[in-house]
């Protein structure tokens, strides 16, 4: 074998392999392969990547690996599996089961070797022919060669299931020698054909030589020494991205405390920078997410240095003085730096306590759901190309019946694979569609959302920014995005993974599906605030019977959830169909003293509490409720409840106007006053716009002073 090394060494250093490119909006992208892409990770693996990283391109990544195929055995289904796709890219994996495993055994008889010589030659034919088929059958693809994965040949496995038997139980020695061979001629084949080619039999093989060195038993196979597990994907994976010269930049962002401005706002956008109390706060908009890898490639990170090529999410902060200092994104503790380390740059990529972490493992755990369903139709395509060169497969009825009367084994791999092709060829097409369409949807999960963070002493309590007065009029709601506010929903925090809140067509559309609000990023005092809306339809699993729900909480503080995990402590302007214009103390705590909330009315008597200017005087403290001048004494809260004037038909757009003006507010709706308040306590805040529940539009949100 010593030729064969010294024909492998030499591929390996004459293939200056062109450097790869990065996929682009609207590519798609076909891996084309053997088992260890039909049931493999490493695409999904790819998809995570390029989902977080630019979480708006629409890039298809498809699955067309078949389990037992070959470079020969793939030519009938370029078709269908590559083909059909309309690839911009088609990235190839074939050699496992090209090699001729049977002929590797420790002491190999004369045929065995001809044998391994005849599938060397086999594969050198082959390979070209599939890559020139594809090139004919997919005009202008860019073709990417991976080369094979190492077969491990000299593992002594401890995980061998009882009972099994077969090939997967033999270890074929010297096989792995054989793979090399092809892994330089597909390096070499790259070259010449000055197409983008992967190297993965050379890293995986060194990386399992350094843990072997320590342990006989370490695999990074399953125990057929055949095919990666999850690490081995993973390295993989990053193989490929790093081919392709993948950005590393998740966001890079400096943030100068003394001067209170960002100096560096790489691939994110920084907002509302505010120094106080010997620490900064500011809001951080990043255009991607941290990259997303499965627990079991933790230990290879920092040996293939991926948070550095692959996933740098940087936060620097200058300016502050010597000392401790704990970082909160979105009100959470997620690490304590001291100021000069914070002047270096903290990495955050990995760091499992950020809120855009649990984001990102959101979106690995849904596309995980996703690859599996794939795998799952690429094993109805592998028993159709299995049993297609012999029986009518096209046709499903004549097929099955073929089945039934000719194959004994109906336990063999493929044959189990026969009644789900059955039942999913008529509409293969449809449910391929229905993937895509999920894979997108699924897009949304990655999408960035504005973090707020804070970097503070040690021990210090968390100031929040001075209220701000509206210097003129402002478009609180642009009419695109949500802009000025963020999300926080019960339970999930600051992510919308079921698109509670979705802006479309100018309207933003609030389903009510959870319990939830959107809430601006500033403070304010002393203005106007207008709000158009409407209510829609019952969320879909709302419990349908009380009257439709929604409402304006004003001079919002604390913390996000702060009542029942849903809401800050603030005052309501109730919106609900039949008793628009209520004011509810939205806090939970009514014995405490002193109250966080208090408000001064009028009402007529203290058991309808209807607001009558020259009534009752009444003060609500921690929970209390003053009903609007329209209120019904028999309303109902229920489903089906009438619309009480000035509430427009159910439908129809509604103006509601809330006036803070000091320590007073005024609640308007369509033109009429509804409920004055005075005395609030406190006077400004955050607002925010609830999800109770009902379908609920909103065309405009305007903010304007007040004197």
């Amino acid at each position: 074998m010593d030729t064969k090394k010294a024909f492998l060494a030499a591929a390996l250093s004459a293939a200056a392999i062109a450097p790869g490119e990065v996929f682009r909006d609207g590519d798609v992208v076909v891996f084309f392969g053997d088992s260890i892409t039909h049931g493999g990770y490493y695409h999904e693996y790819i998809t995570d990547y390029y989902r977080t990283r630019f979480p708006e391109a629409r890039i298809r990544f498809v699955n067309s690996g078949i389990g037992g195929d070959t470079a020969s055995g793939a030519m009938p289904r370029v078709g269908v599996d590559v083909a059909e796709y309309s690839p911009t890219h088609v990235a190839f994996h074939f050699g496992m089961n090209d090699v001729g495993r049977g002929n590797y055994v420790a002491a190999p008889s004369a045929r065995q070797l001809e044998g391994a010589e005849a599938a060397q030659e086999r594969y050198r034919r082959n390979l070209p022919e599939l890559v020139d088929m594809v090139k004919k059958a997919a005009p202008g693809a860019k073709m990417i060669y991976m080369t094979p994965t190492p077969y491990d040949d000299t593992a002594v496995p401890t995980n061998i299931p009882k009972g099994a038997k077969g090939w997967a139980t033999v270890n074929q020695k010297g096989c792995n020698t054989g793979l090399s061979l092809m892994a330089g001629y597909v390096l070499a084949s790259a070259k010449k054909d000055g197409a983008a080619a992967v190297d993965w039999f050379t890293p995986l093989n060194d990386f399992l030589m350094r843990r072997r060195a320590n342990d006989p038993h370490y695999m990074i196979t399953r125990w057929d020494r055949v095919h990666p597990g999850p690490l081995g994907h993973s390295i993989m994976a990053w193989r490929f991205l790093l081919s392709q010269g993948a950005p590393a930049v998740v966001s890079d962002v400096c943030v100068d405390a003394a001067a209170g401005r960002a100096v560096k706002s790489g691939n994110a956008e920084v907002s509302a920078v505010s120094a106080a109390g010997g620490g900064v706060s500011f809001t951080v908009l990043a255009k991607s997410l941290p990259f997303p890898v499965p627990p079991e490639a933790g230990e290879a990170l920092a040996e293939f240095k991926v948070e550095e090529r692959l996933n740098r999410e940087t936060l620097a902060v200058r300016g502050l003085a010597d000392g401790s200092y704990v970082l909160r994104i979105d009100g959470e503790e997620v690490g304590t730096w001291s100021a000069a380390e914070l002047a270096r740059g903290v990495g955050l990529g990995f760091n499992a306590k950020t809120p855009q972490y649990r984001q990102a493992q959101a979106f690995f755990r849904r596309n995980a759901e996703l690859a599996a369903f794939e795998r799952t139709l690429r094993g109805h395509h592998a028993a159709r190309w299995f049993y297609g060169k012999k029986a009518p497969v096209d046709d499903v009825d004549a097929f099955a019946k073929w089945f039934e009367k000719n194959v004994k084994d109906k336990n063999m791999i493929f044959a189990r694979n026969v009644p789900g092709y059955i039942a999913y060829w008529p509409t293969y097409k449809e449910t391929r569609a229905k993937l895509w369409a999920d894979q997108e949807a699924a897009r949304a999960l990655a999408k960035p959302v504005p973090r707020r963070y804070e970097v503070v002493p040690v021990g210090a309590v968390v100031a929040e920014p001075a209220a701000e007065k509206p210097a003129g009029r402002i478009e609180l709601f642009n009419g695109r995005d949500l802009s000025n506010w963020y999300v926080y929903i019960k339970g999930r925090g600051r992510e919308d993974p079921r698109g509670v809140f979705t802006v479309k067509d100018g309207v933003l559309h609030i389903s009510g599906a959870e319990l939830g609000c959107i809430t601006t990023e500033k403070l304010w005092r002393d203005y106007r605030l207008t709000v158009e809306y409407r209510f829609t339809q019952g969320a879909p699993d709302a419990p349908g019977k009380n009257a439709p729900d929604s409402g304006i909480l004003y001079h919002s503080h604390g913390a996000d959830g702060s009542w029942h995990g849903i809401w800050m402590k603030s005052f309501e302007y109730n919106v609900i169909v039949g008793k628009t214009g209520d004011m509810i103390v939205v806090v939970s705590d009514k014995g405490k003293t002193p109250p966080d909330y208090r408000v001064d009315s009028e009402v007529d008597d203290m058991k309808t509490r209807r607001w009558t200017p020259g009534g009752q005087k009444v003060t609500l403290l921690n929970g209390g409720r003053v009903n609007s001048c329209v209120d019904r004494p028999e309303w109902r809260n229920v489903l089906d409840e009438k619309i009480t004037p000035p509430e427009r038909p159910y439908g129809e757009w509604n103006t509601a106007v809330l006036e803070c003006r000091g320590d007073t507010s005024a609640h308007i709706l369509n033109g009429k006053p509804l409920a004055r308040f005075t005395g609030l306590s406190p006077a400004d805040g955050r607002i925010q716009i609830q999800s109770e529940g009902y379908g609920f539009d909103v065309r405009r949100i305007t903010i304007e002073p007040i004197d």
